[in-house]
């Protein structure tokens, strides 16, 4: 087996695979068992192939090496949320869910000196009414 360090070498034919969702031509040329893939080495990949919807490399890289735990940052499930285009459905469907949560936060009733038992009941109105208004992605 090539070294890992030789994995770098292959990073740029994987990216054009990537980019043109060759899997097909990953599998057979890059993850043959012939090439020691690290998790270094197939970081920038995994991005592009969320970015882009290419489920077939996530797997791929899941299964070649890349730790999704080690991968999957609160930095890094920030940036690919924000990398989401505005005519995607999943951006659609954040937005609209985002809307109804800010209304929902503008029309709760005020706390302040209110007794600890209407409180309570304001909370259970409050999260009754969010839960109805839950976004499936099947509608």
């Amino acid at each position: 087996k090539r070294l890992s360090s030789d994995a770098s070498e292959y990073t740029d034919e994987l990216k054009l695979a990537v980019a043109w969702n060759r899997v097909d031509i990953a599998k057979a040329e890059l993850f043959n068992g012939d090439i020691q893939w690290e998790y270094d080495d197939l970081e920038d990949s995994m991005t592009d192939a969320l970015i882009n919807d290419k489920p077939q490399f996530v797997r791929l890289f899941c299964e070649n090496g890349l730790n999704i735990l080690n991968y999957l940052t609160h930095g890094r499930l920030e940036s690919l949320y924000c990398s989401l285009s505005d005519s995607l459905l999943a951006d659609i469907l954040l937005q609209r869910r985002l809307s109804e949560r800010q209304s929902l936060a503008g029309s709760l009733p005020s706390v302040k000196g209110a007794a600890p038992d209407s409180t309570k009941a304001s909370h259970t109105e409050v999260n009754t009414a969010a839960s109805s208004m839950d976004v499936s992605l099947f509608e």
